[in-house]
């Protein structure tokens, strides 16, 4: 009847459920704990010596208020329910043993070697349509969304390889999707009539080495800018490339040098303060004192010339090729920024935004990134209907896609998996059934389809 203190388990917030059981069938009972403050539910696994260090997260809804395991009539295997007081809904977690009868997902065949993925409207009806970008084939696939059931695709042709997938609406008939490849030197702009479902596609020359930045249509005149950035063939000089539309297939090219001290390792662009005057940021290699820095440039059309002032540099014997993004993260009205380092640990660093539109010295760190090997693998999305931006990472080499549900204030939770995928090409998330719950929205390379997962029943 005595008991002898082993362990402690520190935890963030007072927690409003604990569970046992063996909820990975190796014979030894876990611990399950469901937090209402952090919206998860954590399981701690039992190494064998009665102690509880491997870590699993799960969203468990907007309010979670109880949770019960129970097992299945034909397996042994732990599945869980979780009460979501906010939405009034059971959401029920198969264990990844179980063969769910009753699961909801959804698969549809692609072009060859689907990557890109994005949702919108392309129709107006309300619901979101999905779009995919085809690697090995010259098109692009749209799903239209008939009430959260989908039909297509429609196959749109164009002529280069995607794998860079963007939209723009152009007005009520047409939408504007831009795809990238700078292995084929070409900017491809696909025209889709959402009345005809007919398309015209046209191209734009760009550099090899070089990176889409941003694009807008003009309110006025309807006409689409586009912002690329590109190294020159001898990698000395840097360039802001804006092709202007003036005409149905006509663009104006203007060229900005860009005035750093060599190519940028990584760079993103967009409108920091709200106007349509380009603002950037970018990472350089100082090659003298083996620096990695951190610099932005706003109003970039108006001093191209203009260097920039230094937000933060970082000790690097060797030039590391980073990431950068920007969005707002903590529900102000400016733009942060976002940079991932793989080495010499895989670490998102924040910069939040300010008002006179520079960011501040990095805040708030996450360690341990699983490996992010392309930007268009990292996604910031509200996926929970918080108002709070979230962080969505796949990642290849762990063959796994995470969340990290953000606090408002440009912080984050600890990461949740999502889903595990052998050959993750593309993906996204999004309510496209309106019924409050996101859908994860991802697409397989090697088997060329898209999949469609309701992630809690």
């Amino acid at each position: 009847g005595n008991f002898k203190q082993s362990q402690i388990l520190q935890l963030e917030n007072f927690p409003t459920t604990i569970l046992t059981g063996d909820m990975n069938r190796d014979g030894k009972v876990d611990i399950g704990i469901l937090n209402e403050t952090e919206h998860g539910f954590t399981v701690r696994l039992n190494d064998g010596d009665g102690l509880f260090h491997d870590e699993i997260n799960f969203s468990a809804g907007k309010m979670p208020t109880r949770a019960q395991l129970f097992q299945h009539e034909r397996k042994s295997n732990y599945n869980l329910a979780i009460l979501d007081q906010a939405s009034l809904r059971l959401r029920l977690f198969y264990n990844a043993d179980f063969k769910n009868y009753f699961t909801s997902e959804q698969t549809y065949c692609t072009g060859l070697q689907p990557t890109n993925v994005l949702t919108f409207d392309v129709d107006r009806n309300g619901w979101d349509d999905i779009l995919v970008g085809n690697k090995q084939s010259p098109h692009v696939s749209l799903y239209l969304n008939n009430n959260g059931a989908f039909n297509g695709p429609i196959f749109f042709q164009g002529s280069i390889e995607p794998k860079t997938l963007q939209s723009y609406q152009k007005n009520e008939s047409t939408l504007v999707v831009l795809t990238s490849n700078p292995e084929e030197k070409l900017i491809s702009v696909l025209e889709i009539d959402n009345r005809h479902y007919s398309s015209m596609s046209y191209n734009l020359s760009i550099s090899e080495s070089s990176e889409l930045l941003t694009a807008y249509i003009d309110d006025s005149s309807q006409y689409l800018n586009i912002y690329n950035y590109e190294n020159s063939v001898d990698g000395k000089k840097s360039l802001i490339v804006k092709f202007e539309q003036f005409a149905s297939t006509r663009f104006i090219e203007r060229t900005y040098p860009l005035n750093i001290k060599s190519p940028a390792l990584a760079i993103t662009g967009g409108y920091f303060n709200n106007d349509r005057l380009l603002d950037i940021a970018y990472i350089a290699f100082d090659t003298k004192r083996k620096k990695e820095e951190v610099y932005q440039v706003n109003n970039f059309e108006k001093e191209p010339a203009n260097t920039g002032w230094l937000i933060q540099s970082y000790d690097e014997p060797i030039a590391v090729r980073p990431m950068m993004w920007n969005a707002d993260i903590n529900g102000d009205p400016f733009t942060d920024l976002i940079v991932y380092f793989q080495e010499p640990k895989n670490i998102l660093i924040f910069y939040l935004g300010r008002k006179d539109s520079s960011f501040s010295s990095p805040r708030f760190q996450l360690e341990d990134v699983s490996v992010i090997d392309s930007r268009e693998h990292l996604r910031i999305i509200d996926i929970n209907g918080d108002n709070h931006n979230d962080i969505i990472v796949g990642s290849t080499f762990k063959k796994i896609i995470e969340v990290y549900l953000g606090k408002g204030n440009g912080t984050f939770y600890q990461r949740t998996r999502l889903s595990s995928m052998e050959n993750i090409g593309g993906f996204t998330l999004k309510d496209i059934d309106h019924d409050a719950i996101p859908e994860l929205i991802m697409t397989d390379e090697v088997r060329g389809v898209l999949k469609i997962i309701r992630l809690q029943n």
